[in-house]
């Protein structure tokens, strides 16, 4: 599973995940997608021709790189709002944040 095909199933499985609860911080959510898209993407399905090979799905760490990482093709951004409202220059950060991610994604 690779480009495309592993972007999309991330995006539909991003739409549909539901924390385990509210927490207080992005790294607790970062923690639950993390563990959600791991367990999701590699359930055992007998009509995929992917190899028994596991979806690496990891926290990434350092300034260049997105939150979440998938196979090292699809990066996730997470943003927090302890009262559901982002700033503008939270928004504006998200965005140069992304432009730097896609030279690693």
């Amino acid at each position: 599973m690779f480009g495309n095909e592993l972007f999309n199933q991330c995006f539909q499985l991003v739409k549909v995940w539901q924390p385990k609860q509210k927490y207080l911080n992005e790294d607790d959510y970062k923690k639950d997608l993390r563990e959600f898209l791991f367990n999701e993407l590699n359930k055992s399905n007998p009509f995929s021709f992917r190899t028994s090979e596991k979806i690496n799905v990891k926290t990434e760490t350092g300034r260049s790189l997105c939150d979440i990482g998938v196979g090292r093709t699809v990066g996730i951004e997470l943003k927090f709002s302890n009262n559901g409202k982002m700033k503008k220059s939270e928004i504006d950060r998200l965005f140069g944040q992304i432009t730097g991610h896609k030279k690693e994604y």
